[in-house]
């Protein structure tokens, strides 16, 4: 404690400034400060709770939007699918539509209902571009699109209208090419990429 001057760093915290802004004031490192208050028995300010920091409060607060994947994502920390405070617009969009909110019985639960953008652009919420189905119904959807893509077989470059086709000529299963894209695996030896 030698090079801090107590008194003075007492001061100048009790003026408003963080134990970090007194260190960098006296020369010396926060730890410093905070081991010489408590040797002497100064009660430094507590701490602002971290939920007290959410939403507008937050200093980072950018307004209310973020974004997840090419998803737009709105502050919405009541709802029910809300991840980490935040929902995805689309469904909150098609809630407003239906007057009602989407049937969610927990996370990844077949039964959900889901919002499916019809022509694929995540960030296109126009309402004639949303359809409600079932969370099996939209994974399936999903996977049949995939499967009409065109595939490059990475070794050789040779491309195939659709994984389907790849898989049909190299005796594979229907989804192992798939498979294999979403996992950054090999399938018959080599790698796989959507074309």
């Amino acid at each position: 404690m030698g090079k801090i001057n107590v008194s003075k760093a007492i001061e100048l915290y009790e003026s408003g400034m963080s134990q970090k802004e007194v260190a960098d004031k006296l020369g010396v490192s926060q730890v410093a400060i905070s081991n010489a208050f408590r040797k002497i028995g100064y009660v430094s300010r507590e701490k602002v709770p971290r939920f007290s920091q959410q939403g507008t409060n937050n200093p980072n607060w950018k307004g209310g939007k973020s974004f997840d994947k090419g998803y737009i994502c709105i502050y919405s920390p009541e709802h029910p699918r809300a991840r980490n405070n935040y929902v995805y617009e689309h469904i909150l969009v098609m809630e407003k539509h239906l007057g009602r909110q989407l049937i969610f019985y927990k996370v990844g639960h077949p039964d959900n209902e889901v919002v499916h953008h019809i022509n694929g652009d995540r960030s296109d919420k126009r309402i004639e571009n949303l359809s409600v189905m079932r969370h099996v119904d939209h994974m399936a959807e999903h996977s049949k699109e995939r499967l009409s893509k065109p595939v490059r077989r990475l070794d050789t470059g040779e491309v195939y209208s659709s994984a389907k086709e790849a898989s049909i000529n190299l005796g594979l299963s229907d989804g192992a090419i798939q498979g294999a894209i979403r996992q950054k695996t090999r399938a018959k030896g080599t790698y796989w990429e959507w074309v």
